[in-house]
């Protein structure tokens, strides 16, 4: 892409933007559709419908402890996409124990959330790393949780 190129992208936006300022539609085109409309008979942007996404995505978690049939995962930073993230597994797979180690429980992931209350609230074990808890190494699963571990990584178990 060439100098001369961005330049005109550049003035293109700032088109569209005096457009959308000076008329409050998107494109000339918008607003040449609207003009063909009777007056008062058509409301632009009047409603949002909410619609559903399904997107398939593939975790891989940090690591995996078959004899505990644990999933680890750790964290430096904890970003909204991340928690939506772990929530989504949690609700998909909710035999699975997922615990979590963070380089700090008293950062805040939302106003009134520190990830370690976060962590509480969701239900999923965390401890401040880079250490694990001796309990997690010694951990004895469940039948349940055995039988969730062993069915999504069976090679491992």
């Amino acid at each position: 892409m060439g100098v001369s190129s961005g330049g005109y992208r550049i003035r293109q936006y700032k088109s569209w933007a005096a457009l959308r300022l000076s008329t409050g539609f998107r494109s000339q085109f918008e607003a040449d559709v609207h003009a063909g409309f009777p007056e008062g008979c058509a409301r632009y942007e009047a409603g949002a419908l909410p619609y559903k996404v399904e997107v398939r995505r593939r975790y891989t978690p940090d690591w995996l402890l078959p004899e505990q049939a644990i999933v680890i995962e750790a964290k430096g930073r904890f970003t909204k996409a991340d928690r939506d993230k772990m929530l989504l597994i949690k609700a998909q797979y909710p035999c699975l124990d997922i615990r979590m180690v963070f380089m700090s429980l008293s950062a805040r992931v939302t106003k009134a959330l520190t990830v370690g209350d976060w962590c509480r609230q969701y239900g999923f074990p965390c401890c401040k790393g880079p250490s694990i808890p001796t309990t997690w190494l010694t951990h004895k699963p469940g039948k349940e949780q055995r039988e969730a571990f062993d069915n999504l990584f069976s090679s491992l178990s």
